[in-house]
């Protein structure tokens, strides 16, 4: 079995980022990494198969924002990280598998506390199959509404409200150099200089992406403009 591995996601409605995303990570690792193919059009398939260091796997699951923990616990690495397809890796990454430790799940915390929730999962890690993330697996199998209100959103939330159940002692944090969002650099101005991983989350995100691939700038200034 592999030792440490990165992984991530991906159907149709964010395929586009895929090369840019695969472009920043490569720039700056060189581990394994797995893809896992959510609803992926011919072409998009076809073009990871392309890239000749990517692990493409499928796994069946009813929805793409749920799907996570269910990756996590299938790829065939010990020691493996989760990242969105919208996170930019501007930095070196690889120091991310010293935040895993064994029977706990690593995230960075999330100082905008989107949707109420104080840890995003654009960035996790995990060693093994912990415990923790069977169980927020099963509740992204059943991701109801009448169980989870407004938590039953994403993966992110039901995670929240495991972690209240649990308790934090659960969790191995992971510096917010690592995951450093969007919203956080829009709304402060804020921008640590060891930013790792910037994060572009929302639609919002996306569009800066799209307005700085097109116009072949950076998206911290299409966002700072």
């Amino acid at each position: 079995m592999i030792e440490k591995a990165f992984v991530t996601g991906a159907d149709k409605n964010v395929e586009w980022l895929l090369p840019w995303w695969y472009e920043k990570l490569r720039e700056q690792t060189d581990y394994p990494l797995f893809l896992y193919d959510c609803g992926l059009s011919e072409k998009a398939h076809n073009w990871v198969l392309d890239q000749g260091d990517i692990s493409l796997c499928t796994l069946e699951h009813k929805n793409g924002w749920f799907m996570k923990p269910a990756v996590l616990l299938d790829v065939q690495a010990n020691k493996k990280v989760w990242l969105d397809v919208d996170c930019e890796v501007i930095g070196d990454i690889n120091g991310l598998f010293n935040f895993i430790k064994p029977d706990k799940i690593a995230v960075a915390p999330d100082p905008i506390h989107s949707w109420g929730c104080k840890y995003n999962t654009g960035v996790v890690g995990i060693e093994g199959k912990p415990d923790i993330v069977k169980e927020w697996k099963s509740m992204c199998d059943n991701p109801s509404a009448q169980l989870y209100g407004d938590f039953s959103r994403g993966d992110q939330e039901l995670l929240w409200v495991l972690l209240r159940e649990k308790g934090e002692n659960v969790l191995s944090h992971i510096p917010r150099q690592y995951n450093w969002l969007r919203m956080y650099i829009e709304r402060y101005r804020k921008y640590h200089k060891d930013v790792r991983i910037i994060h572009w989350t929302g639609q919002r995100g996306k569009d800066i992406i799209r307005e700085s691939y097109k116009k072949q700038t950076s998206t911290l200034k299409v966002l700072l403009k």
